[in-house]
């Protein structure tokens, strides 16, 4: 894009180097007009062996109902990202844990720190895990939807890109980043034709949870493509479209093994083939305050 810095509109780095960061010619420039800029870049920079905040944890010694449920994050019960009070409350558990005894007419509710937000998820059919009979949730398409109930969630207020994706950068540093299902699941056909390739498919690209014991959550993380105003003389910019281009395909699976639900976390990433899982919307659940359990989430 900038000869002067030999640096094009792609670039070609190792796995490891697009994960945990590498040193980018461009915001090596741009850092001496502005000291505080990064010049390391990467898709999980500055997060590996941390923490995405201090959670206070109801234990359920009130109401078994409560065991997990999420009290507050980084010590506020709410969300100041989105433009409505209901898509900034932060609803039920952080999708490790749920409370025992779940029947098919519940809805569950859990909160993503890597979404930004609120999600919900309800009975779909009966399933089994290496013989373990269970009870398979996931995210209705409503959850996703372009609607007046999510309309909260359009970053800034009245831009909404359309169903089936989420624009997360309120809450990324103004990145322009976009979550959204494996090639574009429950999305809006246009994403879909937009980039060749993709073959949404629900068997392989819908986020399930199975109860008990597997729990599985997939996403996946896109950028924002424009045609730069300003800069269409670059003959590298000049004739790109504004669409969403995939990026990465983060697979996420957790098996619990007891009531406390001790996770253990595969992380499968792969640059450049979308197929990964996103989650959104959030409804409204009162809880009565219970007994609390503070404990800090770690990404190793």
């Amino acid at each position: 894009m900038d000869s002067s810095v030999n640096e094009g509109l792609f670039t070609t780095h190792t796995v490891g180097e697009l994960l945990w960061g590498y040193e980018d010619g461009l915001l090596k420039a741009l850092k001496v007009v502005d000291p505080t800029l990064d010049d390391l870049f990467g898709l999980f920079y500055k997060q590996n062996a941390t923490d995405d905040g201090e959670y206070v944890f109801l234990t359920g010694q009130q109401s078994y109902m409560d065991f997990a449920v999420i009290d507050q994050w980084k010590g506020k019960s709410s969300l100041g990202w989105w433009t409505t009070d209901e898509c900034n409350m932060i609803n039920g558990t952080n999708g490790a844990s749920f409370h025992p005894v779940i029947t098919k007419n519940e809805t569950l509710y859990m909160f993503s720190s890597e979404l930004c937000r609120s999600i919900y998820a309800i009975y779909e059919e009966e399933s089994s895990v290496m013989g373990i009979p269970g009870y398979r949730f996931s995210p209705p398409s409503k959850v996703f939807a372009n609607t007046t109930e999510n309309a909260g969630f359009c970053s800034p207020p009245g831009n909404c890109l359309g169903s089936g994706v989420l624009q997360v950068s309120a809450c990324k540093q103004d990145a322009p980043i976009v979550m959204s299902s494996p090639h574009f699941y429950q999305a809006d056909e246009k994403f879909v034709k937009d980039i060749f390739g993709m073959k949404p498919d629900k068997k392989q690209h819908e986020t399930i949870i199975d109860i008990n014991p597997v729990c599985k959550l997939n996403q996946n993380i896109n950028a924002t493509c424009n045609n730069l105003k300003g800069f269409t003389e670059l003959h590298q910019t000049g004739d790109i479209r504004t669409l969403v281009f995939p990026v990465l395909y983060l697979n996420e699976v957790s098996w619990a093994w007891s009531l406390f639900h001790v996770m253990y976390l595969l992380f499968t990433c792969i640059f450049i083939v979308p197929t990964g899982r996103l989650t959104t919307l959030l409804m409204a659940q009162g809880h009565s305050r219970s007994s609390l359990l503070r404990t800090n989430s770690y990404l190793q």
